[in-house]
């Protein structure tokens, strides 16, 4: 046992030499105290740091599942996210693929390695984590999973509706859909029509797909006529 030697000697030094039974008993209550903190501090700390290293070490490979409704059919879809990397410690490449009714609406995938240096930096990850390892997990495991999708109201915004402006819905929706989905200029119309009267109704699923934690790419929605996620408006 650590230590216990140590005290013995000291017990001994500072004891009456003839009352023997007092000193046995002192040193018993040190050893004991000794035998305490080792259970109770000194093994557990190394248990966690080993646990913690092990962790760090193992190669990942997480798939997180969720099922709501996306589309707007009143049907649950699933959005699968799968993240993989060497190690905690390594850089991570991620998918994402949103399934409706057994048909795949929408794939994603992103290659992380310019990121993860910036999960050393301090407040770069919302949520007050502090080391590098806690941003990182907070970010693949809560923040992205999390944020995906939020349910907003773009009925009263005039820049997603602005025919003049080259970043709305008009613009960027169309150049999406003839170009990506080889839609004609007509049947691009009459998708953009739908998705005004949709947007126009209320709240709708807008999906954000994150570039890092401070930054998302341009909101998408589903649109119907197509069957796939469109973009709504240029950031």
């Amino acid at each position: 046992m650590p230590g216990s030697f140590s005290l013995v000697y000291l017990g001994m030094r500072i004891l009456p030499k003839s009352n023997i039974l007092k000193a046995a008993v002192v040193l018993g209550f040190l050893l004991f105290c000794w035998a305490v903190f080792l259970e109770v501090f000194w093994i557990p700390a190394n248990r966690h740091r080993a646990k913690v290293e092990t962790v760090a070490s193992s190669p990942v490979d997480e798939e997180i599942v969720k099922r709501m409704d996306v589309t707007g059919d009143g049907l649950d879809d699933e959005i699968r996210i799968n993240i993989k990397g060497e190690n905690w410690n390594k850089p991570f490449k991620w998918t994402l693929t949103i399934a409706a009714r057994e048909k795949i609406v929408f794939t994603h995938s992103s290659d992380d390695t310019w990121l993860d240096k910036f999960f050393n930096d301090k407040g770069y990850v919302p949520g007050g984590c502090k080391t590098y390892l806690e941003c990182k997990k907070e970010y693949y495991l809560t923040d992205l999973p999390g944020n995906l999708f939020s349910k907003t109201d773009l009925a009263v915004n005039s820049y997603v509706y602005d025919r003049k402006n080259a970043g709305s819905l008009y613009a960027v929706a169309k150049a999406e859909l003839t170009g990506k989905f080889g839609l004609s200029a007509k049947n691009a119309g009459k998708t953009i029509e739908w998705m005004v009267n949709r947007l126009k109704m209320g709240q709708v699923q807008v999906l954000n797909v994150p570039r890092s934690p401070v930054q998302s790419e341009s909101p998408r929605m589903y649109a119907a006529p197509v069957g796939q996620f469109v973009t709504i408006y240029a950031l």
